[in-house]
């Protein structure tokens, strides 16, 4: 159940090694989370979160790997009967990839798009159809402000983060007003993902867009960037005539 303070008590993560989610999950955790379900395709990353949540929270592996869909429905059917309830839900998986060598290979880019589109979206349903039949619920779905305006040197990650940014706030729509979802949109993360890249203009930490993600969420807010100045950044750029914007270095 979700307290009296707005703090779920189960949570489940899908995308379980995520830097995001496991800063996310940690400040949930000081809040009295008490069962933390983790499922994604690397048990070692899964258990490094694991191990920085610590003992006093109950916490169970599940092995799923959203390139493959068939896997999504049963696995999160065994972490939900375990959970009891979906109190927190969030949605954390995604693959950068490498552009140049991706962009070139249909094999890959069918990869890229499931696991950073397709799988999540299919996971999403399938919590939703739990949420609904449960009455309450609150879930976070990380996409990233690439999927706002898709540029040329990610335009694979920005293409899959856009499906499924759009795919989420449909769902919220949908969901509304029995359950809560939140898209967070972050700027450049410095995290394992992007350590063998240069930061980008107001790159973040994991830790900062988790205490983003938890004040939008405590605000029944539909959507959050983080930084929180990236929203009027992007609303600039989007205006940009394209062959101006494809100059600008971020």
């Amino acid at each position: 159940m979700i307290d009296g303070n707005g703090y779920p008590q189960n949570v489940l993560v899908i995308g379980g090694g995520s830097e995001i989610a496991a800063a996310i999950v940690q400040l949930l955790a000081a809040g009295g989370m008490q069962r933390l379900a983790l499922a994604g395709p690397r048990e070692e990353t899964m258990a490094t979160v694991q191990e920085r949540i610590g003992p006093a929270v109950a916490t169970r592996l599940f092995k799923l790997d959203l390139s493959e869909p068939a896997q999504v429905e049963p696995v999160i059917g065994e972490a939900a009967a375990w959970l009891g309830t979906l109190d927190c839900t969030i949605v954390a998986s995604a693959i950068l990839g490498d552009q140049p060598t991706d962009e070139l290979s249909p094999e890959r880019v069918a990869a890229s798009l499931t696991i950073n589109t397709v799988g999540p979206a299919a996971a999403l349903t399938s919590v939703a159809g739990r949420v609904e039949s449960q009455g309450f619920g609150q879930i976070i779905v990380l996409s990233s402000v690439a999927g706002e305006v898709v540029r040329r040197r990610n335009y694979l990650y920005g293409a899959g983060k856009a499906g499924l940014d759009g795919f989420a706030l449909g769902l919220a729509e949908r969901l509304r007003p029995r359950a809560s979802l939140l898209v967070v949109r972050p700027g450049f993360v410095r995290s394992r993902m992007t350590a063998h890249l240069d930061p980008a203009p107001l790159a973040t930490t994991p830790e900062q867009v988790a205490k983003d993600t938890l004040s939008a969420l405590a605000a029944g807010r539909i959507v959050v960037w983080s930084p929180g100045l990236l929203r009027w950044v992007m609303v600039a750029f989007r205006h940009l005539p394209r062959a101006i914007a494809r100059k600008i270095p971020f």
